[in-house]
């Protein structure tokens, strides 16, 4: 399976885990603009079983804390604690979990906890082995990945 046939799965389990958890629409961007001045937060997980890859999210520093205070349920004040990396990791975490459980809704994956991504600064053309998307939430840019392996 090639990442490029995973689209309607990546666009559904994003809108879908963004739109429950955190009370946030997201809507597909073409051709984002990505500013190298603004901060953003990244995390990548590693997914192994009928096929193996990575899955990533990259959101902006603000909008990953206004994120966050949602997912928590707290006002903006409240949640001057919230860990913005923290909560891009779980979200990542679940978006990853919905796109592997549409692409095979029988069989079991084993999913690496979320780290940090260095790997900010860019947004990848689409390839046979990997696919990005943007997203403009009502607090700001997401861009999810999703890299798909094959054994050699």
């Amino acid at each position: 399976m090639l990442a490029s046939e995973c689209h309607p799965w990546l666009v559904e389990s994003v809108s879908d885990v963004v739109e429950s958890m955190c009370y946030s629409s997201a809507d597909v961007i073409e051709n984002p603009p990505v500013s190298a001045e603004e901060l953003w937060v990244g995390r990548r997980l590693e997914f192994s079983g009928p096929c193996q890859g990575s899955f990533g999210l990259r959101v902006a520093k603000a909008a990953a804390r206004l994120l966050g205070s949602s997912f928590l349920g707290q006002d903006i004040e409240e949640g001057d604690d919230v860990q913005p990396g923290e909560i891009v990791g779980e979200i990542a975490n679940m978006i990853c979990g919905a796109v592997l459980n549409r692409m095979e809704p029988n069989l079991a994956f084993a999913l690496s906890p979320p780290y940090d991504d260095q790997d900010l600064s860019r947004f990848a053309p689409p390839s046979s082995g990997r696919m990005e998307l943007a997203f403009e939430l009502e607090e700001g840019r997401l861009f999810a990945w999703l890299e798909i392996r094959h054994s050699s």
